[in-house]
């Protein structure tokens, strides 16, 4: 497996994202891995992928403490994921998230912190994960919408499917933190 351990992403401009990786287009395969303590000035404190355009799979794998600033308010400390091409599926199995942090630029529209999923146009499933104990630090402005804490989805298009089996959230209520 692969081990990232405090990687960091220094911000630059807000296309930067990906603390321990960053996969532009393509297929990722991820197993037995740790992602801890990673960060990034943009979505994916841990992994960051823009497009998957292959069956693709994060197996066996931990993404603990890993820290975004959400500078699109999308999230993703541990995992984000811009779009899941049509042909292409990407399973998340027996892995677990834990302890991953945003902050966000502003409340509104806030989701996903854990795992977040622009676009599914293929098909997402989520299987014996668990999502434990995300956070996020607010702006001092005025309360918004926000949804998703441990796993957000923007939209699943036309064709595009997203299951969530077998899995565990415990996640804390909103201002428990």
């Amino acid at each position: 497996g692969f081990n990232s351990n405090g990687g960091y992403i220094y911000y630059t401009s807000p296309t930067e994202p990906g603390g321990a990786v960053r996969l532009e287009a393509g297929d990722l395969h991820v197993s037995g891995s740790t992602f801890d303590s990673n960060s990034s000035y943009a979505e994916g404190g841990a992994i960051s992928v823009g497009t998957i355009t292959g069956d693709s799979s994060i197996i066996r794998s931990t993404f603990s403490n890993n820290f975004t600033v959400a500078l699109n308010n999308t999230g993703g400390g541990g995992l984000a994921v811009g779009t899941i091409n049509p042909d292409a599926t990407l399973t998340v199995a027996q892995s677990y998230f834990v302890g991953n942090g945003s902050t966000a630029t502003r409340r509104t529209g806030f989701r996903g912190i854990g795992m977040h999923v622009t676009t599914v146009q293929g098909s997402l499933v989520v299987d014996s994960s668990t999502f434990d104990h995300q956070y996020l630090e607010l702006p001092d402005t005025a309360p918004g919408p926000m949804s998703g804490w441990s796993l957000g989805i923007g939209r699943v298009a036309a064709g595009g499917s997203a299951r969530i089996v077998n899995s565990t959230f415990d996640e804390p209520a909103i201002g428990d933190y």
